[in-house]
């Protein structure tokens, strides 16, 4: 009798238990559920924007903005094939944020100098502020994305996103440091993988963005559609030289993504295109 009254009491206690997780909703599956449902109502209404003025372009990249975040929560932890499987407008929507990272470059790239450009475009990337256009919610995303299959890596290429990436890491060389102190000692050797727990606030935020920034364009690099799309804008050249172009020792992370993307290169399989390329140019025995 005592043995049931324990089973019976056990039994009431975890019926209590799911009830109080059914009333709180705490059900991840039904909580992936309803974001999910939330994200593709975003993207319904953010195709609905027909206005084709700068106004409606505005209000159509603020609701793609708004997406982001809930599309990181979903599918940050996730297998890549999941987009697809539970996402069905991943395609168009890889497209979209592509394209809106290209544009926010070029807006801030036009008419300025390379340092005010690099400047502008480094303060927008590491932007996490949620009310705001979130440059690194805008990168995270395109992180996540970069996973994926090969379609998603086409809709990627199509808006040029990896030649625009590599042109803003040629332009990071020319970034003021995240720490003044740094540019009084731009010339001593510093450590290739230097301790976070060393490095300021804003160190540490610079290193997070060259990190993700570094598995983006590395990604990119195993497949050949955006190699020969550096190739058809010539950047696969600018990437060469990106590897032994000088720059103080604060931005030399970048100079080693450049070079992670070259031997990520040199050992795919090339197309004609990009060999007859690479053939052409001065750099050819440093890649092959």
């Amino acid at each position: 009798m005592h043995l049931v009254r324990k089973l019976v009491g056990r039994v009431r206690s975890n019926s209590d238990l799911e009830n109080q997780r059914s009333r709180s909703g705490s059900d991840p599956s039904t909580d992936d559920s309803n974001s999910l449902m939330n994200l593709r109502k975003l993207y319904v209404d953010y195709c609905q924007v027909p206005d084709p003025s700068d106004s409606g372009r505005s209000l159509q990249e603020l609701k793609l903005y708004k997406m982001l975040p809930l599309f990181c929560q979903l599918f940050g932890n996730a297998q890549p094939s999941d987009m697809f499987e539970r996402f069905g407008d991943i395609l168009p929507f890889t497209k979209h944020v592509s394209r809106l990272f290209v544009s926010e470059i070029r807006r801030r790239v036009s008419n300025h100098a390379s340092e005010e450009a690099s400047s502008a475009i480094i303060e927008y990337l590491e932007t996490t502020d949620q009310s705001v256009r979130s440059g690194w919610n805008l990168l995270k995303t395109i992180q996540l994305l970069s996973a994926g299959n090969s379609a998603i890596v086409a809709s990627l290429v199509a808006t040029s996103l990896p030649s625009t990436m590599v042109k803003c890491m040629y332009l990071f060389y020319d970034l003021p440091s995240p720490c003044k102190s740094d540019e009084l000692t731009s010339n001593r050797p510093i450590e290739t993988t230097p301790s976070t727990t060393t490095l300021s606030t804003q160190q540490q935020q610079r290193r997070q963005l060259q990190i993700m920034y570094g598995k983006i364009l590395s990604r990119l690099c195993q497949f050949i559609g955006p190699i020969e799309e550096l190739v058809r804008k010539d950047d696969l050249a600018l990437l060469m030289s990106a590897v032994t172009t000088w720059c103080p020792n604060y931005n030399k992370p970048w100079r080693n993504i450049a070079s992670s993307c070259i031997r990520t290169i040199s050992s795919s399989k090339l197309s004609t295109m990009v060999l007859d390329y690479i053939h052409s140019k001065s750099f050819h025995h440093s890649i092959i």
